[in-house]
């Protein structure tokens, strides 16, 4: 009597391959998505720079009493020819920018705001040093609601990383301080 053996063939793993897959696909996609992320974030730091500095350059030259032309510079600020948020900034909006008016030293608020241009030049001509004359303007990022500090705005991602701690962080205050320009100066003061 012989004894034949018979090679049994290999079946084939079924399956093997979708399972193969999504745990590549987990750790592609996570990838790609966040590169992504990180792509935006580098982005917004650097169109939140500019934000900043255009809305500090056209508040220089912007009567502060006159809401139109504050909101109008808002407006263009963030890019936009209509009220609306910046473009891939998330919530950001023009509620986001807080202009200080500031005295000599850079860093005092002016007590009150001049009803005009020319008031201010006339507040300065009397007291050069004293707080009703405005020299600078200071803009910043800030939280919306926050009347007495300037609270960091929290970055928002696009894609839902919400979970990874990783993207969890404020973004920088952003601010500039320019020497106050014309204010609106053509305007003339309305008793």
């Amino acid at each position: 009597m012989t004894f034949q053996f018979r090679r049994q063939r290999a079946r084939p793993a079924r399956g093997s391959a979708a399972i193969e897959f999504a745990l590549v696909a987990v750790v592609f996609f996570s990838f790609v998505f966040g590169t992504l992320e990180l792509a935006r974030a580098l982005f917004l730091w650097s169109t939140l720079t500019e934000v900043v500095n255009r809305t500090a350059r056209a508040a220089s030259m912007t009567n502060p009493s006159d809401a139109a032309a504050m909101g109008l510079m808002g407006q263009n600020a963030m890019l936009r020819d209509s009220v609306g948020k910046l473009p891939l900034g998330g919530p950001i909006d023009a509620s986001y920018l807080r202009i200080d008016y500031l005295a000599r030293d850079q860093a005092t608020a002016v007590s009150k705001l001049p009803p005009c241009p020319v008031q201010n030049q006339i507040n300065c001509a009397n007291d050069a040093m004293g707080d009703t004359c405005i020299r600078f303007v200071r803009v910043r990022l800030c939280l919306p609601g926050s009347a007495a500090a300037c609270d960091p705005v929290p970055y928002a991602p696009m894609v839902g990383l919400d979970a990874l701690s990783a993207f969890h962080f404020d973004l920088p205050r952003f601010t500039t301080i320019v020497p106050a320009q014309t204010l609106g100066m053509p305007a003339a003061c309305t008793p």
